[in-house]
């Protein structure tokens, strides 16, 4: 069953389908709120990443905007470390999702633009470094991290990694969802070696990675820790129907896809 991430910003309907995603659903918005969500929308596309294009009575917009908002959807093209250094802190947004092309200036100011986000879903199909994460690190309050590949040409481009689950493991423990999804990418790359460094997550509750290289080991370490976990979608062709039938004995509360 496939669900589907939507974005709908200024007639433009982006549908990325994402399989098994497990995401909290975000609350209904207000109609006060859908109107200011839109109107951020149409201020940052007009501004193509850059704040000195914004006028000073759209500015007032924003700021009216980032004392109500509770949650938004923004694209990639929108954004820029320097827009982000200039806009008006969103204190009151908790769900944030970007679909698109995130720069690693992007990502380093979005602690500064949205300190309060508890949700944040990435949907991309461009370049990022396995570290990208780390710029993510003073996000006191984050509480799930959504990465979802669409896929590029560039074999090199999947962010999420052994090394981000280090960067992860340490720097969120206090993380309840981690949801790891490739629609299409020539990289496949969390192993054992990513499970063993989310071993701090120990209130983790939903983890996904579809697809994986996880073994056997790695299934028995997700067994062994992770004592609040109780969703677990794990796709990867090195792990044995053996292997999920012990997990189940061992961990009968936990629903396994």
């Amino acid at each position: 069953m496939k669900n589907y991430f939507c974005a709908l910003m200024m007639g433009v309907s982006l549908v990325v389908p994402v399989a098994t995603i497990t995401a909290d659903q975000p609350k209904k918005q207000s109609a006060e709120e859908l109107r200011l969500g839109a109107r951020v929308l149409e201020v940052l596309m007009d501004s193509h990443g850059v704040y000195e294009t914004i006028s000073p009575q759209k500015v007032q917009d924003l700021q009216a905007a980032a004392g109500k908002l509770t949650q938004l959807g923004l694209l990639g093209r929108m954004l820029s470390g320097d827009l982000l250094k200039k806009m008006p802190v969103f204190t009151k947004v908790t769900n944030l999702q970007i679909a698109e092309a995130v720069d690693e200036g992007t990502l380093q100011q979005l602690p500064r633009c949205f300190p309060n986000v508890e949700t944040l879903m990435l949907t991309y199909a461009s370049p990022l470094k396995p570290d990208s994460i780390g710029y993510l690190s003073s996000m006191a309050k984050l509480k799930g991290i959504i990465l979802v590949d669409l896929g590029s040409k560039n074999a090199e481009t999947f962010c999420a990694t052994d090394e981000t689950c280090q960067l992860i493991g340490k720097d969120f423990p206090h993380l309840t969802q981690l949801v790891v999804t490739l629609v299409s990418s020539n990289t496949i790359a969390i192993t054992d070696a990513g499970i063993e460094a989310l071993i701090p997550l120990t209130e983790l509750k939903t983890l996904v990675l579809n697809p994986c290289e996880v073994s056997d080991q790695g299934l028995q370490v997700i067994g062994d820790n992770f004592p609040a976990l109780q969703e677990l979608t794990i796709k990867s062709k090195k792990i044995s129907p053996t292997a999920l039938s012990a997990l189940s004995k061992k961990r009968p509360k936990l629903h396994v896809k």
